[in-house]
C-alpha cells in the first residue's frame, strides 16, 4: 500500500479468527497472528524517524490483538508504548471489533492524547435475527452499551461504523430496524455496502438471497439518511478551531489547502478545504476554524496558533 510520506498503515496482526458469515478472510489468510508488542514499536519508530506523522494500526479485528501472544487483549498495552514514540502525533485505530472493546482500551484512548478520539466500530448490522445469521459475537443490547459507555468517557469520539443490507433472509422489517438505529445513533461517518456473495462462505448457501433492486434500494435509502446526519454533524462543527493534518492543494485556486483533521480517516472519510492557505505543504499540521459543514467535506480557514 503506496502511502504519502506523512502517513502509513502498521499492520498489527493476520488473519482473523470471527467466523462471520459473508466473510472468506478467515479462509485465505487464516487464524489471527498477532505481531509482538516489540515489532510493531521498532517499526513505528523507523517510520516516525522518516517523518511519518500520523500511524494508522490495522488488522481485520484491531482489539483482538495480542490475545494469541499475551493470553489476553494486549492493544492498550501497545497503544501506551506506542505513545512514547518521539514524532508521532496521531495514533488511529482503525477495524476495532465491539466484542473486545474493553473498558481499559477506552480509558486509554480517552487518556492519551496521541491517540485519535476515532472509534471504527465495524457493526454491520443491528437486528439480533440478522446479527445471528451474519454469526456476529454481538447482539444489539451490547452494541449500544457499549456506544453509551464510548460517548460517556470520550465525548469529543467520532464513530465510524459499516453496515451490510440486503444479507440472506433480511426482511423490510428487520431493514427498517437498522435504519431507526441509524437515526437514534447519529453515526459521524457511515459506510453502508450491498451484501455479495463470497465464495466458500456460509452466507453464500443460504436462502433467503435478496434481490439486487431491493438491496440498491435499501442501500440508497441508507446512505440518504446517513447524508443528512453527516451534514447536520459537520454544521454543529463550525467555528470550531481543529487541528488539521494538510494532504495537499487545490490545482485550481492556489490559496485554498486541504487535509484531515482526528475527525477523518485516511481515503474513507471526507477532507476539509482551507480557505486563504498560501504556505502549507502536505504533512504540516495546522489550526483551522471551521466555515461550513456539508455531508461529507468541510470549508474551513487558516488561523494562527
Amino acid at each position: 500500500m503506496t502511502t504519502p510520506a506523512y502517513t502509513a498503515y502498521v499492520k498489527i496482526a493476520e488473519g482473523c479468527d470471527h467466523r462471520c458469515a459473508f466473510c472468506a478472510i478467515p479462509l485465505i489468510r487464516g487464524r489471527y497472528r498477532s505481531r509482538t508488542l516489540e515489532d510493531i514499536r521498532a517499526e513505528v519508530e523507523r517510520l516516525a524517524a522518516a517523518g511519518v506523522k500520523e500511524i494508522n494500526l490495522i488488522a481485520q479485528d484491531s482489539t483482538n490483538y495480542g490475545r494469541d501472544l499475551y493470553g489476553a487483549p494486549t492493544l492498550s498495552r501497545l497503544l501506551r508504548m506506542l505513545c512514547q514514540v518521539e514524532g508521532v502525533r496521531w495514533l488511529r485505530i482503525l477495524y476495532a471489533y465491539p466484542r473486545f472493546f474493553t473498558d481499559e482500551l477506552i480509558e486509554t484512548i480517552a487518556a492519551e492524547p496521541k491517540i485519535c478520539k476515532y472509534i471504527d466500530l465495524p457493526l454491520q448490522h443491528a437486528h439480533d435475527a440478522v446479527l445471528r445469521s451474519m454469526r456476529r459475537a454481538d447482539d444489539r443490547a451490547m452494541i449500544e452499551a457499549l456506544l453509551d459507555k464510548i460517548r460517556a468517557r470520550i465525548p469529543e469520539a467520532v464513530i465510524r461504523s459499516t453496515f451490510i443490507v440486503g444479507f440472506p433472509g433480511e426482511t423490510d422489517a428487520q431493514y427498517q430496524t437498522l435504519r431507526r438505529f441509524l437515526e437514534k445513533q447519529r453515526f459521524d461517518q457511515v459506510g453502508v455496502f450491498t451484501y455479495s456473495q463470497e465464495e466458500g462462505t456460509p452466507a453464500a448457501a443460504m436462502g433467503g438471497q435478496v434481490a439486487e433492486d431491493v438491496m440498491q434500494e435499501r442501500y440508497h435509502d441508507l446512505m440518504s439518511l446517513q447524508s443528512k446526519i453527516s451534514e447536520e454533524t459537520n454544521h454543529s462543527l463550525e467555528g470550531r478551531v481543529l487541528e488539521v493534518l494538510v494532504e495537499g492543494r487545490d490545482e485550481e485556486q492556489e490559496n485554498i489547502a486541504y487535509g484531515r483533521s482526528y475527525r477523518e480517516a485516511p481515503e474513507v472519510d471526507g477532507q476539509i478545504y482551507i480557505e486563504g492557505d498560501t504556505g502549507s505543504r502536505p504533512g504540516d499540521m495546522v489550526k483551522v476554524r471551521i466555515l461550513q459543514g456539508f455531508a461529507y467535506d468541510i470549508v474551513g480557514e487558516r488561523v494562527e496558533g
